[in-house]
C-alpha cells in the first residue's frame, strides 16, 4: 500500500487523450503543475554549439527520400497508430534497412492490453481499455505510445496482425493471442521531442536525422484546405484532433497559397494516412501546412528504431514499468535494481525518461548487491555520463562489458541535474483513468527507488508514483564464457547442461562435460570421428602417451589416438605393444622399433631374460628383450634347446653348437639329448654321447653301418691296430673297423 508523499520529490500526471485522435497534453499546466508535453528518446548528448553549426547548413526546401506507400486508416479512428508505424518504417528504411511495413492493429491492440512482461517486470501492472468507442476509436497520445513501443510491445510485422475488420473485431473483443504481443521485428532506440512551434530548426533536424515526426493538428476541411493548392492553415487556436506525419517542409512556401493567408511565408510538408492516388498531393495523400498553423501542438516527435539486423537489437528488457501512464518526479537522482533471470547475460545499454531538457547524467552500474534496499551496496562496474537535449527517453550504451550471472542483484543508478543545479525530472509509471482507459501501476518493494534529502526511497513509500522508467537491455551470451569460477558453455543465457563435447576456445579445445568445463578429467574424447586426448579439461597436442578408456588403453600421438600405428609405447617405464592404436595385452611378438627388434610378452616388452619367439613363420631368439643377429647359440624354450644361427632357429640339419663350454649335438634345430653318434662339424666328424661331444674318452662309435675309432672327442682316421671294445679286439685301419 502506498504511503503518503515524501517532501522534497515532485510529481505529475499526464492526464490527455481525446476521442478518434491522437491527442497530445493540454498546453496549459494542469492543477499539480506539470506540463504534460510528451517526453522524448535521444541518444548521447548534442552539444549547442554542434546544433548552432548543424541548423546553420539547414537547406530552405527539404523531403525525405524513400517513403513508404501511403496507408489508409478507415474506417476507425487510429491515426495516431498509423504515425507510429509510418515512424519506424521511414527510420529503419533510411538507416539502410528494407523497406519495412509495421502492424498499426498489433499498436493498437498492446498498447490498451497488459500483457505479461517476458520477464515478470510487469506484475501488479495493467492498461485497459473499457470505453464504448473501443480501442480503435478512443485514440491515443504520443506518451502512451512511445511508452507501450518502449516496453517492446512493438513493431510488429503487418503479417502479425493485419489491418482489417476480422482483427478490428478480435480487437475489440479482447481476442488477440496474447502471445503476439513481444513478436516484433524493430525496437524504438531512442524517441525525440522537438517544439514544432517555438524552435521550427529543431524540428526540421529531427526530420533530417530521422526522416519524419509525428505531430498533432486540428482537422478541419473546410475553411482551412485549399484543394487547388493542397495547402492547410488554421487560423484558430483549437486543440488537435489528428495525428499525421511531416516528412519535409518549404521554407518559401507562399503565404498566398493558403485559403488564409498566415501572413509568413513557409509549409510543412505533411503525410496523412487517408489513402492516396499515385503520387500526388491531395489532402488523403500529402498536402502543406503552414508554419504558422494555430492549431499544431507544439510537441512533434521523432523515433530512432533498430531491427533484428542490428547489434542494438537486445535479447532481453528489464523493466517494471508496466503501467504507460506517467507522471514526473523532481529528483536528483533514480534507481531500478533488476535481477537476472537468464544463465550469464552481458549488460548492454539502460534507458530513463525525462522530462525535461538541459539535463547533465550520470549512470552508475551497480552488480552483485549486498542489501536489497541499497542501490549502491554492489560493485561500481561503470559510470557513464552526458547531457540531454530533448525531453524523452533515452539508450545509452554502456562503456565497459558487464556480465551478470542469474540471480544477480544489479542496479541501474542514474543522477540528473539541469545545468542551472535543479533537480532533475524523472517519468515513472502511475494509475489514472481517463475517457474509459484505467491504468494500474503497481510497484514491489526493492525495485524501484529515487533520492530524498541523501537517502533512497523505495517508490512504494511515495505516493502517486509507480517504478521509475529506468530499463536495462541485455543479450543472452552464447558459447564458452568465465562465471563465478566456471567456465561455461551458454546457449542464448542459459548453461547447456545436456552437452558434453570439445569446443575451441581462444586457440585451444576443451572438454565440456554437462556444459561446464571439466577441469579435473583426463581422458579421452570423441569428436567429429577422433579421439583426442584430454588432460585436465584441455586437449594436449604435444601428447605422445597412452591412455586407459572403458578398459583398454590407447596410444595418443600429438594428442589424438593413432589407430594407423602398430608400434612400442614407453610409459610408466614399460615398454607397451600398440597394435592399431591400442594395447594388445594377448600379443606375444616381436615388433620393429627404432632398427631393433624388441620381444613383446602379454603387451609388454620382456627385457627380463633370453627366449625364443616365433614370428612370421620363423623362431627369433631374444636375449634381454631384444633379437640378437649376432651370433649362433642356444636357447632353451619350452624344455627343448633350439640351436640358434644368426639370430634364428636352424631347422635345416645337424651340426654341433657350443654353449657354455660344451659343444652340443643340434639335430633339426633341437639338441638331441639321446643321441650317441658321429656329427661332422667343420670337417671334423666329432663323438657325441648322450647329446654332447665328448673328449674324454676313447671308444668304438657306430654310423651309418660302420665303426669308427674314436679318440678324445674325434674320430681316430690315422690309426691303424688294434683296439679293445667291450672285451673284444677289433682291427682299425684308417679309423674304421674292419671285419
Amino acid at each position: 500500500m502506498k504511503k503518503k508523499f515524501i517532501a522534497g520529490i515532485l510529481f505529475a500526471a499526464s492526464l490527455s487523450l481525446g476521442a478518434g485522435a491522437w491527442r497530445q497534453s493540454a498546453r496549459a499546466d494542469d492543477q499539480n503543475g506539470y506540463n504534460a508535453d510528451i517526453p522524448q528518446m535521444e541518444g548521447q548528448s548534442i552539444e549547442d554549439e554542434a546544433d548552432d553549426l548543424y541548423r546553420s547548413s539547414l537547406p530552405q526546401k527539404y523531403i525525405t527520400d524513400n517513403l513508404p506507400k501511403i496507408k489508409n486508416q478507415s474506417p476507425y479512428g487510429a491515426c495516431w497508430s498509423f504515425v507510429m508505424a509510418a515512424l519506424a518504417e521511414i527510420n529503419v528504411s533510411r538507416n539502410g534497412g528494407n523497406m519495412p511495413d509495421y502492424s498499426e492493429m498489433h499498436l493498437v491492440n498492446f498498447t490498451y492490453d497488459g500483457t505479461t512482461d517476458p520477464l515478470g517486470g510487469f506484475s501488479g501492472d495493467s492498461n485497459y481499455c473499457g470505453s464504448a468507442k473501443g480501442k480503435l476509436d478512443i485514440g491515443c497520445n504520443y506518451e502512451l505510445a512511445a511508452s507501450s513501443v518502449a516496453n517492446w510491445k512493438g513493431y510488429a510485422d503487418e503479417s502479425v496482425l493485419p489491418y482489417n475488420i476480422g482483427n478490428a473485431t478480435a480487437v475489440e473483443n479482447g481476442e488477440v493471442d496474447s502471445k503476439l504481443a513481444y513478436d516484433d521485428t524493430a525496437h524504438i532506440r531512442n524517441f525525440y521531442l522537438g517544439d514544432i512551434v517555438n524552435d521550427r530548426d529543431n524540428v526540421k533536424e529531427l526530420i533530417q536525422k530521422y526522416g519524419a515526426v509525428g505531430v498533432d493538428y486540428y482537422n478541419k476541411q473546410s475553411g482551412y484546405y485549399n484543394e487547388a493548392t493542397n495547402s492547410y492553415y488554421c487560423n484558430s487556436d483549437i486543440t488537435g484532433n489528428h495525428a499525421v506525419t511531416i516528412v519535409g517542409w518549404d521554407d518559401n512556401y507562399s503565404a498566398s497559397d493558403f485559403s488564409i493567408n498566415p501572413g509568413e511565408n513557409g509549409a510543412w510538408l505533411v503525410r496523412n494516412s487517408w489513402g492516396s492516388v499515385g503520387d500526388e498531393y491531395n489532402y488523403n495523400g500529402y498536402f502543406w501546412m503552414s508554419y504558422c498553423d494555430k492549431s499544431l501542438d507544439p510537441t512533434a516527435i521523432a523515433v530512432d528504431c533498430v531491427t533484428k539486423a542490428d547489434s542494438d537489437f537486445y535479447d532481453n528488457n528489464y523493466q517494471y514499468d508496466g503501467s504507460i501512464y506517467s507522471a514526473t518526479c523532481r529528483t536528483t537522482a533514480a534507481a531500478n535494481i533488476f535481477t537476472a533471470q537468464k544463465g550469464y547475460e552481458q549488460l548492454k545499454a539502460i534507458s530513463f525518461v525525462t522530462d525535461d531538457t538541459d539535463e547533465d547524467y550520470t549512470i552508475k552500474i551497480y552488480n552483485r548487491l549486498s542489501d536489497p534496499t541499497d542501490p549502491q551496496s554492489g560493485t561500481l562496474v561503470d559510470t557513464i555520463t552526458g547531457t540531454t537535449s530533448y525531453k524523452g527517453m533515452y539508450t545509452i550504451k554502456l562503456d565497459k562489458t558487464v556480465y551478470v550471472s542469474k540471480n544477480d542483484k544489479y542496479s541501474v543508478v542514474i543522477e540528473l541535474t539541469k545545468h542551472d543545479g535543479s533537480r532533475g525530472a524523472f517519468r515513472c509509471e502511475t494509475s489514472g483513468n481517463i475517457s474509459g482507459i484505467r491504468f494500474t501501476a503497481s510497484a514491489a518493494e526493492n525495485t524501484s527507488f529515487v533520492l530524498s534529502k541523501g537517502s533512497w526511497v523505495d517508490v512504494v513509500n511515495v505516493n502517486g508514483i509507480g517504478n521509475v522508467r529506468i530499463k536495462a537491455y541485455t543479450d543472452n551470451m552464447s558459447g564458452l564464457i568465465y562465471a563465478d569460477g566456471k567456465w561455461n558453455y551458454y546457449d542464448n543465457g542459459v548453461i547447456k547442461t545436456d552437452l558434453t563435447t570439445l569446443i575451441k576456445y581462444n586457440g585451444n579445445w576443451f572438454y565440456l562435460r554437462g556444459g561446464t568445463i571439466d577441469w579435473g578429467y583426463t581422458g579421452l574424447v570423441k569428436y567429429n570421428g577422433n579421439w583426442f586426448y584430454v588432460k585436465s579439461g584441455k586437449v594436449d597436442f604435444s601428447a605422445s602417451t597412452l591412455c586407459k578408456y572403458n578398459g583398454s588403453w590407447w596410444y595418443v600421438r600429438s594428442g589424438v589416438v593413432d589407430f594407423s600405428k602398430t608400434t612400442l609405447v614407453k610409459y610408466n617405464g614399460y615398454w607397451f605393444y600398440v597394435k592399431s592404436g591400442r594395447v594388445d595385452f594377448s600379443a606375444v611378438t616381436l615388433i620393429k622399433y627404432n632398427g631393433y627388434w624388441f620381444y613383446v610378452k602379454n603387451g609388454v616388452v620382456d627385457f627380463s631374460g633370453s627366449t625364443l619367439c616365433r614370428y612370421n613363420g620363423y623362431w627369433f631368439y631374444v636375449k634381454n628383450g631384444v633379437v640378437d643377429f649376432s651370433g649362433s647359440t642356444l636357447c632353451r624354450y619350452n624344455g627343448y634347446w633350439f640351436y640358434v644361427k644368426n639370430g634364428v632357429v636352424d631347422f635345416s640339419g645337424s651340426t654341433l653348437c657350443k654353449y657354455n663350454g660344451t659343444w652340443w649335438y643340434v639335430k633339426n634345430g633341437v639338441v638331441d639329448f639321446s643321441a650317441t653318434t658321429l656329427c661332422k662339424y667343420k670337417g671334423t666328424w666329432f663323438y657325441v654321447k648322450k647329446g654332447a661331444v665328448d673328449f674324454k674318452n676313447s671308444t668304438l662309435c657306430k654310423y651309418n653301418g660302420n665303426w669308427y675309432l674314436v679318440g678324445s672327442g674325434v674320430v681316430s682316421w690315422n690309426y691303424s691296430g688294434k683296439y679293445k671294445y667291450n672285451g673284444n679286439w677289433f682291427n682299425i685301419k684308417g679309423g674304421i673297423v674292419r671285419f
